[in-house]
């Protein structure tokens, strides 16, 4: 049986289970929504190492509105990528 005590500690502070940031519960939704947006958006680049085409076929969006996502938040998809020595 799943107790109290069992559930992660996220769910009872005000930090998510994926940022250490804490959730911006002060502003509209939509700056709610695009913080997030930006974030997913950031870690996506992360993870896919800087390539738009990868990150956009695994969010399930055309690569061109994911340049324009990035664009809209001011991320520079360069900083995401490996440099060769």
């Amino acid at each position: 049986m799943i107790d109290v005590k069992n559930l992660p500690d996220y769910l009872f502070s005000n930090k998510n289970a994926y940022s250490k940031d804490v959730v911006p519960i002060n502003g509209t939704l939509k700056d709610t929504m695009d913080y997030y947006e930006r974030e997913y958006i950031l870690e996506l680049l992360r993870f896919c190492e800087g390539n738009v085409t990868k990150a956009s076929s695994i969010a399930l969006i055309a690569r061109q509105n994911l340049h324009a996502k990035m664009k809209a938040y001011g991320i520079d998809v360069t900083k995401f990528r490996k440099r060769d020595n």
